[in-house]
This record gives structure tokens, sequence and C-alpha cells, in this order.
């Protein structure tokens, strides 16, 4: 599963977009340019296992309704660079039920 997310991130980032399918959405802005892709996974993935692929999450505050999200810090650009963020939306166990591709330009 990780394989095929990093997959995507990559093609995300190199400015490729994504056909949306099965499980994958591609949502965009008012424009109509791309801004962001969301995952839903076939079944929750733990944490660690993202952690493996896309390094250590940070918690998020809770939103307003209650849910929790995870944001995957090494994923996002520094300045002048251009990358896919990932972040996980989780369910109330703490599992990534869906993973966000968020491109990201700070070039």
């Amino acid at each position: 599963m990780t394989d095929e997310l990093e997959a995507l991130r990559s093609a995300l980032t190199r400015g490729e977009e994504p056909l949306a399918g099965a499980g994958v959405e591609v949502v965009r802005r008012a424009g109509g340019e791309l801004d962001h892709v969301r995952v839903t996974l076939a079944e929750p993935a733990d944490l660690e296992e993202l952690a493996r692929r896309f390094g250590p999450p940070s918690l998020l505050p809770r939103t307003p309704a209650g849910g929790r999200r995870a944001l995957f810090p090494e994923t996002s650009p520094g300045d002048g660079e251009r990358a896919t963020t990932v972040l996980a939306e989780l369910d109330p166990a703490g599992r990534a039920q869906v993973v966000v591709l968020r491109p990201d330009d700070l070039r």
C-alpha cells in the first residue's frame, strides 16, 4: 500500500495528475486546478506503517467535527522547493482511513 502511495506522491510532485478511480478522488479548486488527492484505503493502516515510508507523524488538533489528522512533516517542501505533503485522516482507533496527498509549491 505504501509503495502505491509513494508512486502517486512522486507523480504529483512531478506535476502529473492521477485519474480518479476506485478509492482515488481528485479534488479541484474553484478555478479547476488540482488542490489535493484523497486516497481511501481498502482497510485502515497503522500510522507506524505510514511512518516507515513518510517519516514520523505529527498529530494535528482535532477538527470542530471531532476528527483527527496526522501530518507527515518530512514530506513537506522546504523554502524554494516543490513537494507533495502527506496527511492522514484517522479513524476513532487512530488508524489512517484516508491519505491526503497535497502538492505544495514554495518556489
